[in-house]
């Protein structure tokens, strides 16, 4: 891919909030992704018992497919998903929207990192 189209692909991906993230052993759910540029991925926050969370614990494959309010990017992203503990990386992503979910917000024993 070339470094403008890279560029252009991660700047649609900036302005997409939501997307459906599916895993060969978890049906598609709406989740909000936060684009990190530097690593290549995108993060996500869940919940430990769901299902995303119990197929990140064995890095099983994922699609993610989003569109863009503007319609300019339509996109199935195909990869792994991971189960991460990193409360610097977490921190970063927190934000308000993350907190409603989770009755003690960021401390919250319940809170994973994808």
């Amino acid at each position: 891919m070339s470094t403008s189209l890279k560029k252009e692909f991660w700047d649609r991906v900036d302005d997409t909030r939501i997307g459906m993230l599916a895993t060969d052993t978890a049906r598609a759910i709406p989740m909000s992704h936060y684009a990190d540029h530097d690593a290549n991925c995108l993060w996500f926050i869940t919940a430990r018992d769901t299902d995303l969370a119990k197929s990140a614990q064995t890095g099983a494959a994922a699609e993610y497919l989003m569109t863009s309010k503007d319609e300019h990017l339509y996109a199935r992203i195909d990869g792994t998903v991971q189960a991460v503990t990193d409360p610097a990386k977490l921190d970063e992503l927190w934000n308000a929207f993350a907190a409603a979910w989770f009755k003690d917000g960021r401390k919250d024993d319940d809170v994973q990192l994808v």
